[in-house]
């Protein structure tokens, strides 16, 4: 008798946990499921795959801390639309592969506290819209790689710290309109190598500081005589300023 009983417990818990399952599918189908306030905390060694269409709506307030090495593939036709107010610290030895057609939408107040050695591999077709006040604050060694098609819209007031050891590799047809406000501080050892195509619209007010040992290598940029060399260097030592290029 005990054991049918504990047979019918569990037959019991198995379905209320199909039925929790289904209604979460359902509301997050619906784009409703994480409404406000969500805190997100995985501490430890985090993998993450959403291989098709995956819509996240996370409408107020969310907070997520991944402690350590957290990995995230992401493979197809991701869209995540945080409306309002989100926190992410992820500390230590984040991998974000995102390869095709991502878009994000973050439309206000957006700080990301990225700590140490964070690779972001978007390989196709990624759109950012930060709409409004967007802090990013990644203190050690980032590597950036868009190989293609990237558009990045920030419109008002984005500060971006990335305070030491930062190489972005964005190796065709990126195009940046930051319309207003933008400070960039990378306070040492930045290497940019954008092979191909690069178009930058800053229309106001753009300060970028880079204290120490910047390069930049843009392909095929005009030199003095209006033709394409095949390589132009810029080294900016200590110091550089550059401001409303």
């Amino acid at each position: 008798m005990a054991l049918n009983t504990e047979k019918a417990l569990a037959l019991l818990l198995i379905l209320n946990s199909a039925h929790l399952t289904a209604e979460r599918f359902n509301n997050f189908s619906n784009c409703n499921d994480n409404t406000e306030n969500q805190t997100i905390l995985n501490t430890e060694n985090q993998t993450i795959l959403n291989t098709e269409n995956q819509t996240i709506c996370n409408t107020e307030n969310q907070t997520i801390l991944n402690t350590e090495n957290q990995t995230i593939l992401n493979t197809e036709n991701q869209t995540i639309l945080n409306t309002e107010n989100q926190t992410i610290l992820n500390t230590e030895n984040q991998t974000i592969c995102n390869t095709e057609n991502q878009t994000i939408l973050n439309t206000e107040n957006q700080t990301i506290l990225n700590t140490e050695n964070q690779t972001i591999c978007n390989t196709e077709n990624q759109t950012i819209l930060n709409t409004d006040n967007q802090t990013i604050l990644i203190t050690e060694n980032q590597t950036i790689l868009n190989t293609e098609n990237q558009t990045i819209l920030n419109t008002e007031n984005q500060t971006i710290c990335n305070t030491e050891n930062q190489t972005i590799l964005n190796t065709e047809n990126q195009t940046i309109l930051n319309t207003e406000n933008q400070t960039i501080l990378n306070t040492e050892n930045q290497t940019i190598l954008n092979t191909e195509n690069q178009t930058i619209l800053n229309t106001e007010n753009q300060t970028i500081l880079n204290t120490e040992n910047q390069t930049i290598l843009n392909r095929l940029m005009p030199n003095p005589t209006g033709e394409c060399s095949s390589t132009e260097e810029v080294v900016l030592l200590e110091n550089g300023l550059i401001t409303g290029f």
